[in-house]
């Protein structure tokens, strides 16, 4: 198997529309493995800056914030009790996240580290009466 994944090149061709198309000369096993280091948060910055300016605390906040659900979602699927299942169902067009969570999440403080205490935002949900009502 070639490993030398520079020399693969994808070709990208714009429609009238605007939509993109890209040729991949390689199947989806033979991609490369990425980097550990979240490169991916980079895309999905990139993809708000152009809803909300990342250059307004606004804008950053809102990108900082789908961030942190989408760790905190990560981190809680990884114990037995997950509480996060019902506000979050995966497929292969991308993930729907229940408008009861983001709400909550718009609203929950952030820690330093630009993460949610899951505690403070599970109590958020139930104070408010959203833990019952994931949909």
């Amino acid at each position: 198997m070639n490993r030398d994944h520079t020399s693969v090149s994808i070709a990208v061709a714009k429609a009238a529309d605007g939509t993109l198309t890209y040729r991949v000369a390689m199947p989806p096993e033979a991609l490369p493995p990425v980097r550990p280091r979240d490169p991916d948060a980079a895309c999905w910055a990139e993809a708000a800056d152009h809803v909300a300016p990342l250059a307004s605390a606004y804008g950053l906040s809102r990108c900082l914030r789908l961030l942190a659900v989408v760790a905190l979602m990560a981190e809680a699927s990884r114990s037995a009790a997950n509480w996060t299942v019902p506000f979050f169902t995966l497929g292969r067009d991308g993930a729907d996240i229940a408008p009861t969570l983001l709400a909550a999440a718009a609203q929950a403080s952030l820690a330093r580290e630009a993460l949610f205490d899951p505690e403070t935002l599970r109590a958020r949900l139930a104070t408010t009466n959203l833990l019952g009502a994931p949909a």
